[in-house]
């Protein structure tokens, strides 16, 4: 994990990972039946993770876009 600014970002290779780790074990929780708690919480953090990969890439797009810009 990277610091930027006091807040912490997870790496993309490590970010996708943990989404699809994540998404394989809300699937097999539904297939295995478990409470719809546990589903919602599940995706609940799925849903988080993949707002931060959305996050880094906007991040990302707008650093290139000022890189461009100035050069």
């Amino acid at each position: 994990m990277r610091e930027y600014g006091g807040v912490g970002t997870i790496e993309r290779d490590d970010l996708e990972t943990q989404i699809e780790i994540l998404r394989e074990r809300m699937y097999k929780a539904y297939d295995n039946g478990n409470s719809y708690e546990n589903i919602v919480r599940l995706s609940q953090r799925l849903d988080f993770l993949l707002n931060q990969l959305h996050k880094n890439f906007e991040r990302k797009k707008y650093l290139i876009f000022l890189l461009i810009l100035f050069i």
